[in-house]
């Protein structure tokens, strides 16, 4: 890990201890204000652990098969995607509630699943000691990114009479990719024996939510995927469980206001929810790129 980063990650983590997390909604508006400021800065962060990582790839170039030197590429640059969709997902987040003052209903509980299932994936991706657990994890999330291609390309066909030259070629060659994916796989041992899939599972998204770095250690936390996700779809029970009418208006008072401690507002809805979801994910975005600069250092060694 980078000094740098150490020391802001360090820093991030003090302030969220001196953090109140109080039941009243003027406090746990404030825990949300001070959190989203820290998302530039963590922005930076993720920026440059994205590159010091590619170095590692460009290191082993001669120390290991091309095929292996693929997949480790593979896990370390869809980590650093993944990571890039936390961090772009937070940076939105940050230009509406700082920079606007404005708390949106669901779209923050929107943005919030983007951020931390992205940053779950990065963390599960890139959290390896060894090179051979990157190859695994690098050939399954190949695997399944051949597999969700190749279903867009069978819908795109589905849904367009005419289909062109251009994109017959382009089928042509996922699916070509995908087979010879599947015969390194046989020849790698990477690939179950009695069906067509990698022996390294990838972890559904509830089940990334099941053992998380949370505020208090290791945190069981699907319910909050649970309902991340009922917002998304716009279920009844979701919806009525992170209204916020009463929160929406102690916030635009402690905007007025410079964020200045205001008394007990009354909270119709789930407040402590967001403030708890945002410092989860905010948590695994800081595990994540920790990760990728846990990688750059292999280059360097």
């Amino acid at each position: 890990m980078s000094n740098e980063f150490a020391n802001f990650e360090s820093d991030a983590l003090r302030k969220f201890d001196s953090l109140t997390n109080v039941s009243d909604s003027s406090s746990e508006m404030q825990d949300l204000y001070s959190r989203c400021l820290l998302i530039p800065d963590l922005c930076i962060q993720i920026q440059k652990a994205v590159e010091a990582s590619s170095q590692f790839t460009s290191k082993i170039k001669l120390l290991l098969p091309k095929s292996s030197q693929e997949l480790i590429d593979t896990a370390i640059s869809q980590s650093s995607i993944a990571l890039g969709v936390s961090g772009d997902s937070l940076l939105t987040l940050f230009n509406v509630i700082i920079k606007t003052k404005n708390l949106p209903r669901y779209s923050t509980w929107i943005l919030l699943r983007n951020v931390s299932e992205s940053a779950l994936y990065a963390r599960w991706l890139s959290n390896s000691n060894d090179l051979r657990t990157l190859i695994d994890k690098g050939y399954t999330a190949k695997f399944h990114s051949l597999e969700e291609q190749i279903r867009f390309l069978n819908n795109t066909k589905h849904a367009n009479q005419e289909v062109t030259d251009t994109f017959n070629a382009q089928d042509f060659k996922v699916r070509q990719i995908f087979q010879t994916h599947i015969s390194l796989g046989k020849e790698l041992g990477l690939l179950s024996s009695n069906r067509e899939a990698p022996i390294l599972e990838r972890p559904s998204s509830t089940s990334l939510f099941q053992n998380v770095h949370g505020p208090v250690g290791m945190q069981d936390v699907r319910y909050l995927f649970n309902v991340m996700s009922g917002v998304v779809h716009g279920l009844d029970w979701a919806t009525q469980f992170v209204s916020k009418t009463e929160t929406i208006k102690t916030w635009e008072e402690a905007t007025v206001t410079g964020m200045k401690k205001l008394a007990a507002v009354k909270s119709v809805g789930n407040p402590g929810g967001l403030v708890l979801i945002l410092n989860i994910s905010l948590l695994q975005v800081m595990d994540a790129t920790n990760n990728l600069f846990k990688i750059a250092e292999k280059a360097t060694a």
